[in-house]
């Protein structure tokens, strides 16, 4: 159930992207930048938590 929930919310969030796109151009580039904004932010704190994760895993072989 919880894959599901979250297909249907990746199908909800391409939808208001293609919705947006064919009716409301500006709407549509402003949550495109909002989109890839929290996507880097996600992936800068994906980078910080692996680094703090290798770096107590050093900590704790030493």
């Amino acid at each position: 159930m919880k894959d599901l929930k979250g297909v249907l919310a990746i199908l909800l969030f391409f939808a208001v992207f293609v919705i947006t796109n064919r009716y409301f151009p500006t709407v549509y580039r402003v949550l495109q930048t909002t989109a890839f904004v929290l996507l880097e932010l996600y992936l800068l704190y994906k980078l910080i938590s692996w680094i703090a994760y290798a770096i107590k895993r050093k900590r704790d072989n030493n």
